[in-house]
């Protein structure tokens, strides 16, 4: 999920240079800054996006979608972190 979340964030923050704002979802990356949309490992779908949160963010461990959380951002633990491993997130810095 981390890795996933680097490359979506280098790709949005390119977004937001070239356009002056955040895109609307991920979709609008492809094909221009991503070749594909990111796949969160924990449910094989696509990372969570929240523009109006500015984070992506995954299902977790919990694979419950809990809407991503300043509370859980990914810290180099994570794993050992029970709230974060529910709940990683991912703040667009």
């Amino acid at each position: 999920a981390y890795t996933q979340s680097v490359q979506s964030i280098v790709a949005l923050k390119n977004y937001e240079h070239k356009t002056g704002q955040l895109p609307p979802n991920l979709i609008a990356l492809i094909p221009d800054y991503l070749h594909e949309l990111p796949i969160d490992p924990f449910n094989g779908e696509a990372l969570k996006y929240s523009k109006e949160n500015n984070w992506l963010y995954s299902v977790g461990n919990n694979f419950m979608d809990d809407n991503g959380s300043k509370n859980a951002y990914y810290i180099k633990r994570c794993a050992n972190n029970q709230y974060c491993s529910k709940n990683p997130t991912f703040p667009l810095l």
